[in-house]
């Protein structure tokens, strides 16, 4: 679907938007402001960790599920949509999202580390985790 695209194994990821009492899907033509406030649906049929990272356009990277966490969280594939919102901050540009999902729980700092350092995350994906990307256009 568009927004959304598996870079390795079975996994997708697909952002929403809260505008008003509804949601609205973010797709690449979407323009996301500060304060906007999003949420993440993961598709990972045979997955139940999974964990969501994103690299901003200063090249700051934040673990937005589980919030600040630094190893996978518990995901219900009946349930792809994830609990937690993020408000956006006011860094302009394109902002990376990763979705990672595997049947065991990983651990998150090798896959941080190469994102800090703008590393490929293949090399550091931990044995039997998926990885998703979706980039955020911020104005």
């Amino acid at each position: 679907p568009e927004g959304a695209f598996a870079t390795k194994g079975g996994v997708s990821l697909v952002v929403y938007r809260r505008a008003g009492d509804t949601a609205v899907r973010v797709d690449s033509q979407t323009k996301l402001a500060a304060g906007d406030a999003i949420r993440f649906e993961v598709r990972a049929p045979t997955s139940h960790e999974v964990a969501i990272v994103s690299r901003d356009a200063r090249g700051r990277v934040t673990v937005y599920y589980p919030f600040g966490g630094l190893a996978s969280g518990a995901y219900d594939p009946s349930s792809p949509l994830l609990p937690t919102a993020v408000s956006l901050d006011d860094v302009s540009g394109v902002e990376e999202v990763y979705a990672f999902a595997g049947s065991d729980a990983f651990r998150l700092e090798e896959i941080v580390e190469a994102l800090r350092a703008h590393r490929s995350i293949d090399k550091v994906l931990p044995a039997g985790v998926s990885a998703a990307r979706v980039d955020l256009f911020k104005r």
